[in-house]
Order: structure tokens, then sequence, then C-alpha cells
């Protein structure tokens, strides 16, 4: 009998996912766990910062957030695909702000 993430721990989310984890987090999960839940793309250990490192550790956490954003998914390039896949489809218009 196989081991199916889905049963087990809920639907496989195939959206790309970042991961930033502190070394001081309290609970320690296993990369190939997370990839059994998740479509990990980006996953990194800071050496300093705790359970609340975004509050801690505001520039390693934006300098992540950027890497992910630019480096593993092409932040540009979702914007630009979305932009053009919109055109056209009523007067509504968004924003992203990114730090």
């Amino acid at each position: 009998r196989s081991f199916s993430p889905d049963k087990a721990m809920g639907t496989y989310v195939a959206v790309p996912t970042g991961v930033i984890w502190s070394p001081a987090e309290i609970i320690k999960v296993p990369r190939k766990v997370a990839e059994l839940c998740f479509n990990i793309k980006h996953w990194s250990t800071p050496s300093r910062g705790g359970h609340f490192f975004a509050f801690e550790q505001p520039e390693l956490m934006a300098e992540d957030l950027n890497r992910f954003f630019f480096e593993v998914i092409h932040f540009p390039d979702c914007v630009s695909k979305a932009q053009s896949t919109t055109a056209g489809r009523g007067s509504g218009s968004w924003w992203l702000l990114l730090g």
C-alpha cells in the first residue's frame, strides 16, 4: 500500500511555493515532507531569526521575498501575462505593492 499525501495531509497545492524556515522555529518539517503537499520552488534557512521572523529580521525577509518573486517564479513575466490576458475585460484595475 502506497502513501498518498492527498489522503494523509490534504490536497496537493500546485501553486509555486516559497518557504523561509527560521532556525529557531518550534516545529520542524523536513523539506521532503513539505514537498508531498506543496510545489516547493524555493526553500531558505537563514542563519538567524525566530518564530516571528518577519518582525525580527525584516531585511532578510524582504531579500528572500524578492529572490522568490523575481528569481524563482519570474514575477515580471507573471505581471505581463496577467495584464495581457485581462486587457479589454472592463475598466477594473488592480495594484500589487511590493516593498
